[in-house]
């Protein structure tokens, strides 16, 4: 039982990515449409870069700012005793 479970999550992602795969290739064979069509879908495409260059901004600002602190108090406590987090010779 705790073997089958086990095997659920990566089965379930694997199933995702082939299914997100395979969506993604038949959408990218349709055409945008007629020219009007096509002039909007650039401005969408255009909009939502600009929103995600400003999330991966943020997000690595936070990333930065959780992972240094956490980085170094690991390294302190995880140092032998007196050398502060610095290895000697």
């Amino acid at each position: 039982m705790t073997n089958t479970i086990f095997w659920l999550a990566p089965l379930g992602s694997a199933s995702a990515l082939f299914f997100a795969w395979f969506f993604y290739r038949s959408m990218k064979k349709e055409s945008e449409g007629t020219e009007h069509m096509a002039r909007i879908a650039s401005y969408v495409r255009k909009g939502a870069m600009a929103y995600l260059k400003q999330q991966y901004k943020v997000v690595s600002m936070i990333f930065a700012c959780l992972v240094v602190p956490e980085q170094r108090a690991f390294l302190e406590t995880a140092a032998p005793a007196g050398t502060k987090g610095a290895a000697q010779d």
